[in-house]
Order: structure tokens, then sequence, then C-alpha cells
């Protein structure tokens, strides 16, 4: 800055002499200090320039300062009237070494691989309960495959998070990595994204919770058990009770266990009955006669039906990602783990996914059907090619095994169709196919009817080629699918 133009040959720390106003603005000179720490304790050597001519009655305890201030000349002072830095040189050779007092939680209470594993385990093992029937969902006989894939996606992961969070450890997860190595705005949205995945698993956990607390109890909603549920957690965690590692781990030996007891179970009672009947029928696609199940499912939870095995498996990867959202919760409370411990609890989260994970989803298949909604095909004609005409199509181009062969009738049902209708039966054993006469005309009203009374959508309900004497359209049908049969 340099001195005001009013005030040329007056020092800015000229004292009670100065004309310049603002000279409290300034940082004065700059001091030289010698700091010696030896054995016979510490001594300050310091020589500095002192401007403050003015405190006379101080001279007796600064002859030292002011003999420097008079032998300095009037360009030295000029050039250093404005230099606020400090040249010091600390001499710490000599001086006994001091334990640091850290700010960054040394002195805390660190967990190690057990109770670390047991805090984070118990999210991601939650899920397992339900991870297995929302991959089914989607993947239907595909899910253990689907459970396999999201394993390996999830080894490959857990190296380079494992790294990332050694070199970083640091409370946050994703957020704290992306703020070191993206900007603010990368960082600030990935936040939002998890506190949003966060929520989404609290829902879906805490209904799963209560839907089987309603089979228990059907008195009580799960809707608004659920709420309730949800509601008491927050008051929790606005009370300020936070998570307790020992019962965590308590909490967590007790579902290991649990889910131990299921899979062994289940595998010894399978191999020693020998019993694959289920299992083979739902890879075949058959549907037991007296199998009655699919008819309590909504059509709208049966995702993997009317789609090929890559699509089935690529959904059914997107649903049994939910299972693994709690890989990334070691990540929040790293600072709390001892050193080494983070990589630890990746390697033992991802271990337990890929143990249970698959084995119960398989394990599933072994023991209960898979819903399969079948085909209904509107028959205008009795004779042998027509039916098998239909049944070829239906085997080539749609993904079912179980086809209801429907003939709408006025007066009385023909007496050949239903052995014709045995007969394809019978060449066909992987199709199950029934047959079910309707009194009436056929009209879209009736075909309305029909889809209400069987719960089979009228998307899954194919026609021949209406004659074009007929009085209704394909259009008029809402959603009925025509194929031509040659």
């Amino acid at each position: 800055m340099g001195r005001p133009p009013e005030d040329e040959d007056t020092y800015l720390l000229g004292g009670a002499t100065s004309k310049n106003p603002y000279s409290f603005m300034y940082p004065g000179v700059g001091t030289q200090s010698f700091l010696d720490l030896d054995a016979g304790g510490p001594s300050i050597n310091d020589n500095s320039d002192n401007s403050n001519n003015n405190n006379n009655n101080n001279n007796n305890n600064n002859n030292n300062n002011n003999n420097n201030n008079n032998n300095l000349d009037k360009s030295i002072r000029d050039s250093v009237v404005l230099i606020g830095t400090n040249n010091e040189n600390y001499d710490l050779s000599q001086s006994p070494p001091v334990k640091p007092n850290k700010i960054d939680g040394t002195h805390e209470h660190k967990i190690g691989e057990v109770l670390a594993t047991a805090i984070c385990g118990n999210d991601i093992t939650s899920s397992i309960f339900y991870t297995s029937a929302s991959c089914t969902q989607f993947a239907g006989i595909y899910a253990p495959f689907s459970l396999a894939i999201v394993c390996i996606v999830l080894y490959l992961f857990r190296k380079v998070y494992g790294e990332v969070g050694s070199a970083l450890p640091l409370n946050g997860g994703a957020y704290n990595v992306l703020l070191n190595t993206t900007s603010k705005h990368v960082a600030s949205l990935a936040a939002a994204l998890t506190m949003i995945s966060y929520v989404a698993t609290a829902v879906v956990s805490a209904y799963s919770a209560m839907d089987y607390f309603n089979g228990l109890v059907p008195q009580v909603s799960d809707h608004y058990s659920t709420i309730v549920l949800l509601a008491i957690f927050a008051c929790l965690n606005l009370i300020g009770i936070g998570e307790s590692a020992i019962v965590a781990s308590i909490i967590f030996i007790c579902h290991m266990v649990t889910l131990t007891m299921i899979v062994f179970g289940g595998y010894i009672k399978l191999f020693y009955h020998h019993n694959f009947d289920v299992l083979r029928d739902n890879w075949n696609g058959v549907v037991p006669h007296s199998y009655t199940g699919c008819a309590a499912v909504p059509e709208s939870s049966m995702k993997y039906l009317g789609h090929n095995f890559a699509y089935n498996i690529y959904f059914g990867f997107g649903a049994a990602m939910l299972g693994v959202t709690g890989f990334e919760t070691s990540s929040n409370f790293i600072e709390q783990q001892e050193r080494g411990v983070f990589p630890k609890t990746l390697r033992n989260m991802w271990a337990i996914v890929t143990f249970f994970n698959p084995l119960i989803g398989l394990l599933n298949l072994c023991y209960m059907y898979t819903c399969f909604i079948s085909i209904v095909f509107f028959a205008s004609k009795t004779d042998l090619a027509y039916l098998n005409k239909s049944i070829l199509y239906i085997r080539d181009n749609e993904q079912t095994n179980w086809v209801r062969m429907v003939h709408c009738y006025t007066n009385e049902p023909p007496a050949e169709l239903a052995k014709n209708v045995a007969i394809i039966d019978r060449c066909y054993p992987k199709i199950r196919i029934d047959l079910i006469t309707v009194q009436g005309e056929f009209t879209p009203s009736t075909v309305e009817k029909i889809s209400k009374l069987l719960k089979i959508p009228k998307n899954f309900m194919f026609i021949a080629c209406p004659k074009s004497q007929s009085l209704n359209g394909i259009g008029d049908f809402g959603g009925v699918r025509c194929i031509t049969l040659m």
C-alpha cells in the first residue's frame, strides 16, 4: 500500500506525531526471534523494530529497542515499515518429546471387527427375508442367477471401496469420497441420493416386518402399523438415542443363527427326502392341477411373465440390488473403527450376502411354486389341426406352460371338442391345457366377464382373425390379441 500522499515524511506508525488517522490499520514492523528450548529452559532473543517512540515513560524497560530504532537509517525504516512477516528460527532438537494432543477422536474407544460387522451386518442381512421374493417377482425361476450376479458385482466393488475408505478414513461414506475427488455439487447430489436410499430401505424393511406380523395377527393393519413403527424409530432418533454395538452384536448373532438354521434345515430336508418335484416343475413351468395359489396373487406383481430370460435376469438383478443397500453403512462410522477394520467389514458382509442370498433364492424354488398366468385362447373351431396350430404359436411365442381353451356356445357344447383337447394335452406333456366352455355369445362383454372371473388380463388372451361378417372388430375387445393360424 505505501504511505498516504498527504503524509510523505511521516511514518505510518509514527505515534502521536503521525498525521495519518488510519495508522492503526497497518500491522507494523515485523520481528525476528530466536527460540532456544534447551535443558536450562526456554529463552527468547528478540530483535525487533519499535516505531512507537511516543511511549517515553517506558524508556527504562525498552532501552535496547530504542537504541536499535535510533540506529536504523531512514531509508531502511522506509523499506521495512510495512513488512508484516515474522522470520523465526526454532531449535527443537534438544527438547524432550511431547505426545501430541489430537482432536480426531484418537482417545475415543475404537470398535473391532466383530462389533463393526454386527452394526452394518444387521442392515445388509435384514433384507435377505424379502430380497429373494422381490427378485423372484421380476426374474421368476432365474432369481438365483440374478442374486449370484449381484454377489459378483459386490466383490468387485468392495475392493475399490475398501481402498478408498482406507485412504480417506473419514465418516460420511460416498459423500466424503466424492467431496475429496469431485465437486461439492456432485457430493451433495450423492448425499441426497443416499438419504433417499436410506428412507426407501427403512420403508421397505418396516413394511416387510409388519406384513409378517399381519400374518400372525390379521387384526393389525400392515399399512398403519408400518407408519407407527417408522414414527417410533424417528422419535428415538430425534431424542438422540444412539446404536449400541453390544446390542447390535447380540441381534446379529441371533439373526445369523436363524438364517443358518433355515438354510441348512431346508437343504437337509430336501436332500433327505429326495423331493425335487417342485423345483423341477418350476424350471419346466409345470403347474399342478390342484394349485390355485396364483389366483390370490395380483397379476401386476408377476413382472417376469411374457418376457425372455435376459429381460428377467436384468430386472431381477436390479431388484436384488435392494438386498445389498446396507453395504456402504460401514464407511459412515469408519472413524470409530480400529485401524484396518474397515476392509474386513466389507469382506465379511460380502461373504454373508454371497452365502445366504443365492441359497435362499434357490430354496424358495424348491418348496414354493412360482406363479404363472395362463394364456387364454378363444377357440371358434373344434378340429385338431386348428387347436394344434394355436398351441404351437403359444409355445413358440409366449413364456407360459398353461393354456386355457375357451369355447362359447349357445345351445350345447360340441361333443368332439373335449376329446380333441384331451388329445392335444397328451401331445404336449410340458404344457397344461384346460378346456373351459362358456354358454353365451362371444362378445366383448363376455370376454370382460371371463377376464375378471379367471383373473387374467386381456392382453394374455388370444383369438383367431375375426370373420369379415363379425359385428365386433378386434379393437372392441379391449386388448385381446389377434393371431393368424395358417
